[in-house]
């Protein structure tokens, strides 16, 4: 019976660990991650449409972050060739500027 115990005990730390460090940062085989970085204007509120450097099979899982400055940030538009987001509430230094950071993980479109 203990020895049936430390087998399941195993097991189920196993299984944790597989769950906790193999998150969605892997890439499974031929998916692909595009970046890109911008400035974004000093506008109260602005639609930026971004594409994307080549047509994706489906929608890709899309991550957008402020990296400098301060703004609400939001995803209008998701496509297969790009996407359109929008700013509002920009407050930062017109001599330091805002950017704005992504990343779109998936399959492109063959």
């Amino acid at each position: 019976m203990k020895n049936l115990l430390s087998v399941f005990a195993a097991a189920a730390v196993f299984a944790l660990s597989y769950l906790l460090f193999s998150g969605p940062d892997e890439l499974q085989e031929g998916e692909i991650v595009r970046t890109g970085s911008m400035e974004i204007s000093n506008s109260t509120s602005y639609q930026y449409d971004v594409p994307y450097q080549a047509r994706f099979s489906s929608l890709p899982e899309l991550k957008i972050e402020l990296i400098k400055g301060s703004a609400y940030l939001e995803v209008v538009e998701q496509r297969v060739d790009g996407f359109i987001f929008k700013t509002s509430n920009l407050g930062y230094s017109e001599a330091e500027g805002a950017y704005v950071e992504w990343s779109a993980t998936g399959f492109i479109d063959k």
